[in-house]
């Protein structure tokens, strides 16, 4: 049985952001739940995974303009995204109290990890926390030509739907808000949802091959 982690009452600060980048016909609220917490409360989201049978969770990642670190990351499910600060004590014993469930979020063992640019991702968590960490990158997943790499935006116009405004994904890419990270990261859970089937089709043809580019684990 999976554990309880019960929330401290400072835990969820929560809030909403409208999404206009997925078309409601495609079961993406047009208004997501936003959740800020703090880096000792990573069983919040392992709870919310475990709670709403979650077979994804969407990742992206803020590196701070001023100190090149990690200053933020994001994790969303459909329709909840999770905004998780991190402080400066990020990397002392104190601050990785949580990482019992952190580890079961990075790790892919609860449900698949899965970001546009995950090497990059994975490489800055691996690094943040030094734990396992197991993801799906969908860029190089569906490559353009047999090896151009896709961006979110061609992702969502060849996978989701030719109508998107591709031009919005590329513009929200480009920022890098609060609200901006945190649909990025549903973006990679709900196109994820969205293309479930081919996606685990086209990785068993990965794991069959000399190299996976779409799987990265560190």
């Amino acid at each position: 049985m999976f554990p309880a982690f019960p929330p401290s009452a400072s835990a969820l600060m929560s809030a909403t952001i409208a999404q206009a980048i997925i078309p409601l016909g495609f079961g993406i609220p047009d208004t997501i739940r936003v959740h800020h917490i703090t880096q000792n409360d990573w069983g919040v989201i392992a709870q919310h995974v475990y709670d709403k049978h979650a077979s994804v969770c969407g990742v992206a990642l803020r590196i701070s303009r001023d100190y090149g670190d990690l200053d933020m990351v994001a994790f969303s499910t459909p329709a909840d995204v999770f905004a998780v600060t991190l402080g400066t004590t990020s990397h002392s014993p104190k601050a990785s109290q949580g990482r019992g469930p952190l580890a079961r979020i990075l790790d892919g063992s609860r449900c698949v990890l899965a970001g546009f640019g995950m090497a990059r991702i994975a490489l800055h968590l691996y690094r943040q926390w030094s734990l396992h960490v197991e993801g799906v990158d969908l860029t190089s997943l569906f490559p353009i030509n047999g090896s151009k790499l896709q961006t979110p935006a061609e992702f969502a116009s060849r996978r989701i739907h030719p109508d998107v405004d591709i031009h919005k994904i590329h513009a929200l890419w480009y920022g890098d808000t609060v609200k901006d990270l945190c649909l990025h990261a549903l973006n990679g859970a709900s196109f994820f949802l969205e293309r479930q089937r081919s996606i685990r089709l086209a990785l068993q043809r990965c794991y069959r091959a000399p190299v996976a580019p779409a799987k990265f684990i560190y």
